[in-house]
Order: C-alpha cells, then structure tokens, then sequence
C-alpha cells in the first residue's frame, strides 16, 4: 500500500510539473541600425511584473530561448515606482523583455495575461509604438516558451 501511494505521488507530481512553463517575450532587432526600447509593465498590486533584460546576438536566438546574457545596469534603466524600462538594442540582437507563466497566445479576453503594456521603438527612422491588444498581437509564436516582436 505505502509503495503504491509513492508511485502515484510521483505520477502526480511529475503530471502537475509538466503542465507549466515559462514564456519568454523577445524583441529582435533584426535591422542594421541601433534602437532604444521603453517598455511600460503591468502591475502586480504595489509591484510590477520586472524580468532584468538579457540580451543574446540574434543568430543564437532558439525555439526555447538562447543562454542569455544579462545586460549591465548601466545599459539600461529601470523607474521601478512606474514600472518603465529603457534599453538599448545593437543591431542583429535580441532582448527578453518579459516572462509570463503558461501564455497561450493572443486572445482579447486574457490580453491582459502579458507583462506589457506599452512598447516604443525609437530609431534613428522614427518611433513605434505598441500598446494594449495591438501589443499583445505584434509577438509572434515561435514556440510555447517564446513569442518575438520583430524589427526590421
């Protein structure tokens, strides 16, 4: 009886660990030149749903996600009394901006499931900027764990 009770303990817990995940929200400068982003998060309460930017060379962006390197503070700014973030993109790389636990994709009921708000794209070319569903609708799926904003 005890044995049986382990086994199924296990089961459990390995069927309960399996269901979850991490989703990782990337912007990927893909274009030859420089960019600034500023990002606005989401509140949780007093705090805001913070990931520390990391930053990896393009090319080595997987289904799952690169080993990411974090970027250094004095590449980038947090105002954590209002949740904004500023970073500086070099180009043909990209950045983790957010994490959000089992994300499912676009969807106008649960848009606020992801961590932003708003996101601008300032370049040398002008300012884009993202916010509410049409933010949530610029990442693209290219895997569970990873949904990209592309720009070119």
């Amino acid at each position: 009886m005890k044995k049986n009770v382990i086994i199924l303990s296990f089961i459990i817990a390995f069927f309960v660990s399996g269901c979850s995940w991490m989703t990782s929200f990337v912007v990927l400068n893909n274009s030859d030149l420089e960019i600034r982003i500023r990002y606005s998060l989401r509140s949780r309460g007093t705090k805001y749903w913070y990931v520390p930017p990391k930053v990896v060379e393009s090319t080595k962006l997987g289904s799952r996600g690169p080993n990411w390197n974090v970027i250094p503070d004095a590449n980038r700014s947090y105002d954590e009394g209002n949740g904004i973030v500023e970073i500086t993109i070099p180009p043909k790389h990209a950045v983790l901006v957010a994490q959000n636990p089992i994300y499912l994709g676009y969807n106008k009921e649960r848009s606020s499931e992801i961590a932003l708000v708003r996101l601008d794209i300032i370049s040398p070319l002008g300012q884009i900027t993202y916010a509410g569903d049409e933010l949530a609708k610029a990442f693209m799926k290219r895997s569970d764990q990873l949904y990209i904003l592309r720009y070119e």
